[in-house]
């Protein structure tokens, strides 16, 4: 194979090689080109560029490594095979994108960035503990198996295809993107909850995006022992998918919920105290009918694994989005009688409230305004038994009876009795709702 005088290798734009036949460089020739190069050939030319690659302005040494046909049953990156130039990778800015690669795996060494966009992954990409301070895979198609362990700052996955099992336990200290990711088997994001996702940051707007993700055989997706507390998954069907010992408690809540709530919450309170509230909420419609599907989603997700406790406070952050996008007076109501059901000794409180209400209006009305009298008698056994027969009028009335012990009601008290009679039977149901969902297994 002769070299020839020809400006540009075609196999991309970026490659400034020299070009040998067919107008290729001898790293962009097509696979089933007579003169293609075995995998050593491949890979010794691979190392000689990093080693003859000068560092830039950055601080980088940058390797443009797009278009490239990598042999059959290639490994890219076999570590092995780079011990030699470890601390200049670790320099290191490496584009593999619209490439088609056969294998990857990446184990004792850093990175500094790895972009493999836009390219077909054909076999396993193993890329164990280590450390890439950002990793660009976007629009890339894994046939095989994919495994990630590795430490990052940026992981960006937009739009990648996963055709075989997915399995990811990276630590991420910012960006994290799986928006329109399609994963058609098993899938398991597994991490320490105080690390993978997590973001200390509360002054940075950054949410992990798994918003239109696709996962195609949800039964066998699991979430586990990872912080989601910045966690979006907009537009995503999580019915059957698996979460245990995950992290959904937001501060600003005081509950499980999802960081979008948080998100929307702090855009609507840095509003201009003068907008009319109506406005303020016909402005986020689309953002809060997102946020129900949200909740609805995982709410129904935590119920098929019999996780109660976070289901209800997902069920109660559905509706709080949906009395947030169009004010309901009922939904103030149950919001307050019971958070949504959800908060059995808020409805317990209230009962107790009602009634002690209603025993100081009793003893009120029937003194005509002068309590002090009820104690200033003579006898003090008739005053005590007095004091009885109101109580005991207080417990007919919540419990329904008609037995009057006082005399002479005033129109005040048979309001105040009515009004009770049908006030308080109705907190009971919210107790006995919030109580069952509660203990419920």
């Amino acid at each position: 194979m002769t070299e020839k005088n020809i400006d540009k290798c075609k196999g991309h734009q970026f490659c400034e090689r020299a070009v040998f036949a067919d107008d290729f460089c001898r790293l962009h020739l097509p696979l089933d080109h007579e003169d293609s190069l075995s995998r050593d050939e491949f890979d010794h030319l691979l190392l000689e560029e990093i080693k003859d690659t000068v560092i830039n302005e950055n601080d980088l040494y940058v390797l443009h490594w797009e278009g490239l046909n990598f042999p059959k049953e290639h490994i890219l990156l076999e570590h092995f095979k780079f011990d030699e130039v470890k601390e200049q990778l670790e320099k290191s800015w490496i584009n593999i994108s619209d490439s088609n690669i056969q294998n990857i795996r990446i184990e004792s060494y850093a990175i500094r960035e790895l972009i493999i966009s836009r390219s077909t992954v054909h076999g396993n990409t193993i890329i164990p503990v280590m450390n890439i301070n950002r990793l660009s895979m976007d629009s890339t198609r894994f046939l095989g198996k994919f495994h990630c362990s590795s430490e990052s700052r940026e992981v960006d996955a937009r739009n990648a295809i996963f055709e075989d099992e997915f399995s990811f336990s990276s630590t991420v200290k910012k960006l994290t993107n799986f928006t329109n990711c399609r994963f058609k088997t098993a899938c398991l994001f597994h991490g320490y909850r105080s690390n993978i996702f997590s973001n200390e940051n509360v002054d940075e707007f950054k949410i992990v995006g798994f918003d239109n993700a696709i996962f195609e055989s949800p039964t066998q997706v699991i979430f586990q022992d990872i912080d989601l507390r910045n966690t979006s998954f907009k537009s995503v069907s999580l019915i059957g998918v698996r979460f245990y010992n995950t992290n959904f408690y937001q501060k600003e809540l005081n509950r499980n919920g999802l960081y979008n709530e948080v998100n929307l919450l702090r855009k609507t309170n840095s509003v201009k105290l003068n907008t009319h509230k109506k406005n303020l909420n016909n402005n986020y419609t689309k953002e809060y009918d997102h946020l129900i599907h949200e909740y609805r989603q995982l709410r129904m997700a935590m119920e098929n694994i019999k996780d109660y406790d976070n289901s209800h406070d997902f069920y109660a952050g559905e509706m709080e989005a949906r009395k947030r996008r169009k004010w309901n007076f009922i939904l103030e109501i149950y919001r307050f009688s019971s958070f949504y059901g959800t908060n059995y000794k808020r409805a317990l409180l209230i009962l107790l409230g009602l009634f002690l209400t209603h025993l100081t209006l009793t003893i009120i009305l029937s003194t005509n305004f002068q309590v002090q009298k009820l104690f200033c008698g003579q006898d003090i056994t008739a005053s005590w038994i007095r004091m009885g027969d109101i109580l005991l009028h207080s417990i007919n009335t919540v419990t329904l009876q008609r037995i009057n012990l006082l005399s002479d009601l005033s129109f005040w008290q048979r309001f105040s009795d009515t009004f009770l009679r049908i006030l308080f039977p109705t907190q009971v149901a919210m107790f006995v709702l919030a109580l069952r969902n509660k203990t419920k297994r």
